[in-house]
């Protein structure tokens, strides 16, 4: 009996029964209705194949499942978001291809969907508190911004793919409200794992190529390749260590321990002074949630770590290993010189055409892709770029003061929240969720007056992490905030 009340719900019954609805002749109506689904694709086709537009037919028809999912299934269809990272943040960002269409249409879609979906059909609110209605007006009111790059002669196309880019923090509203139990955030949490191991390696095996064409310690700064997904890195690295503490099972303990010992590693092979400080002043913090038994354990597997990776490179390739070092040794000699510093004067030559062009236009901006042209002491010449080396700077920039208010106030919220959950919150795992994201969004803002932090692909994934945690954690917070004042009340 169920066998065959399966055959009648599959989907071929279902047209069959709606093709036949109210009809008195049920066979022949359903014949007409086959006969004119099968024209209807085959014109489509034609249409397609003449006009040699059949890739885009055949996307469109892959985009069928794909939107089914994504609105029936939307968390499992954050899980692919989280695993697609692998390939996402493994891509330049310079260069304009293909893969960039996709990935946008890939990471995008999904979030005009839902935000679609949940504000213009089902009328729900999806703002909890005043950080999320400032960052909700940041994105609405950006689109006037495109008037603005557009009279600056910045192709309409570069500003909407940077448009596109930065909303990827919105991804923090879906993040919030489907992943609610423990068990859903471990396993958001695992995938993150699992693609940053993918990243570990992809960034090892950049290292140890660069490697091979390197001859002299100088040789270090000029390599880009290493120096990727730092923002990734940091977050990842220092996550897994809080979780490492964290956790109690055995096998949770191993994963979290191999992702921080790779995704550390991989910190250390992209060469970036700003975030290895950074990630030892966010650590240092952690300790004082620790206790002393823990902080010995951890010093312990630091001094084995730094020991084992000396040992590992030093006997692998020792000729390489003492450039390295001597790269090191030079760049923070170079950190003690200050201004006389290369890469700090040629910071300080960009940084002050920038305040130039923002007082030239401190509320509107002068649009998103703008570029902007300095003198560059390094190469002798002037430079021109659109990307600017201090992420508060370069917001500002682009969309003048008032909107770059409204984009980071809403995150130094979340950060300060963040805060003072991880030292009122009673429940040890959304305490830990805090901690994760708080600190992360610390080291962004640290990190965010040597580069553009927040406006990095990485950088914009984690943070929509970190913020959803904290969100998350908060609600938990306020729930058991709100059942002790029950039970007081009920005490009296």
């Amino acid at each position: 009996m169920n066998i065959i009340n399966n055959i009648q719900e599959t989907p071929l019954k279902k047209i069959y029964q709606i093709a036949t609805n109210n009809s008195n002749k049920p066979e022949k109506r359903f014949l007409f209705f086959f006969i004119g689904a099968v024209l209807t694709v085959f014109s489509f086709m034609s249409v397609a194949f003449y006009f040699r537009i059949e890739f885009y037919l055949f996307l469109a028809v892959l985009a069928l499942p794909i939107l089914w999912t994504m609105v029936n299934y939307p968390r499992v269809w954050i899980y692919f978001i989280a695993l697609g990272l692998t390939v996402f943040l493994t891509s330049g960002e310079k260069e304009v291809n293909v893969f960039h269409i996709l990935a946008g249409l890939f990471y995008n879609s999904f979030l005009i969907l839902w935000f679609v979906n949940k504000l213009l059909i089902k009328r729900e609110k999806i703002s909890r508190n005043i950080s999320d209605q400032i960052f909700l007006f940041f994105y609405f009111i950006l689109i006037v911004n495109s008037i603005i790059a557009v009279s600056n002669n910045v192709v309409f196309f570069d500003w909407f793919r940077e448009y596109l880019l930065y909303s990827l923090i919105l991804y923090y509203f879906p993040i919030r409200e489907y992943f609610t139990t423990k068990k859903q955030i471990l396993t958001l949490l695992v995938l993150l794992g699992l693609s940053a191991i993918f990243l570990d390696l992809y960034a090892f095996y950049n290292y140890f190529k660069a490697m091979k064409d390197i001859t002299y310690a100088y040789q270090f700064a000029g390599n880009s390749s290493m120096r990727i997904n730092q923002q990734f890195f940091t977050s990842v690295g220092f996550s897994s260590i809080v979780i490492f503490f964290s956790v109690k099972t055995f096998r949770g303990k191993l994963f979290s321990f191999l992702v921080a010992i790779l995704t550390t590693g991989a910190l250390i092979s992209t060469l970036s002074r700003a975030f290895w400080v950074s990630f030892i002043a966010i650590v240092f913090i952690f300790l004082f949630y620790m206790k002393i038994k823990q902080v010995v354990q951890f010093l312990l597997i630091i001094i084995f770590f730094v020991g084992a990776s000396a040992f590992a490179v030093q006997t692998i390739m020792p000729d390489r290993a003492e450039l390295f070092k001597k790269y090191l040794v030079q760049r923070f000699n170079s950190t003690g010189k200050g201004k006389k510093d290369q890469s700090v004067r040629a910071r300080l030559y960009e940084y002050r055409e920038v305040v130039r062009a923002i007082k030239n236009s401190p509320i509107w901006g002068h649009g998103l892709r703008k570029e902007f042209m300095f003198y560059n002491n390094i190469t002798q010449k002037t430079s021109k770029a659109h990307f600017i080396h201090n992420g508060f700077m370069n917001i500002s920039y682009k969309t003048g003061i008032p909107l770059a208010l409204a984009f980071y106030i809403p995150i130094l919220l979340y950060m300060l929240k963040g805060f003072l959950i991880s030292i009122r919150s009673s429940s040890y795992f959304h305490r830990t969720l805090a901690i994760c994201g708080y600190l992360t969004l610390a080291m962004l803002f640290v990190t965010n007056f040597a580069t553009s932090s927040f406006l990095f692909r990485d950088g914009l994934i984690v943070t929509a992490v970190a913020m959803a945690l904290i969100g998350i954690a908060e609600q938990e917070y306020n729930k058991n905030k709100n059942i002790y004042n029950i039970n007081q009340i009920a005490q009296l």
